[in-house]
């Protein structure tokens, strides 16, 4: 099972077609969104381009149309899973479940402590707009990095992370 990662989009609808060309090109299950979505016309957006089984969230520039961010989510059928959340993903019958820490990024404290716990297979956040994949024992850290127009094209684009083989490709956009 395969889930697309993306985070700090800032309303940018403009990368929604290739972000749903990409989910339907390495048959994407689901995808997470590490926050600063910024407003609802974004997951509006997301939704319209055929992206399913969606997880967000919150990030610092989220709080702003909290409200309002949430009643999209919940209306497009996604899943609001606040600032911080565990979740575990892929196909028990196959035995390639992972867990994995979603967060911003902004609370560096939650982050470290996500990290230095060792109990997950993937770290993933936002927050910072510049990506990194690193490694601390048994888990991956993912920095996703940006989607916001301000990024440049080596820093823009999703990570897919694939529960099987438990890797993480970079796909720039």
């Amino acid at each position: 099972m395969k889930a697309l990662i993306m985070s700090d989009t800032h309303d940018n609808t403009k990368i929604v077609d290739k972000i749903a060309k990409i989910f339907k090109e390495k048959k994407v299950f689901s995808f997470i969104h590490c926050g600063d979505v910024t407003g609802p016309k974004m997951v509006r957006a997301l939704k319209e381009a055929g992206l399913t089984n969606g997880f967000f969230v919150q990030g610092n520039m989220d709080e702003a149309n909290l409200k309002e961010l949430k009643e999209a989510i919940n209306e497009s059928g996604f899943d609001f899973l606040g600032e911080n959340s565990e979740m575990k993903l892929g196909d028990t019958e196959k035995n390639d479940v992972i867990l994995i820490y979603i967060t911003h990024g902004n609370n560096e404290n939650s982050l470290m402590k996500a990290i230095e716990s060792g109990k997950f297979d993937f770290v993933v956040y936002g927050h910072t707009h510049k990506k990194s994949v690193k490694t601390e024992g048994k888990t991956c850290i993912i920095n996703v990095g940006a989607l916001c127009e301000d990024v440049s094209k080596e820093e823009r684009g999703v990570f897919i992370i694939d529960t099987s083989t438990k890797k993480a490709e970079f796909v720039p956009i």
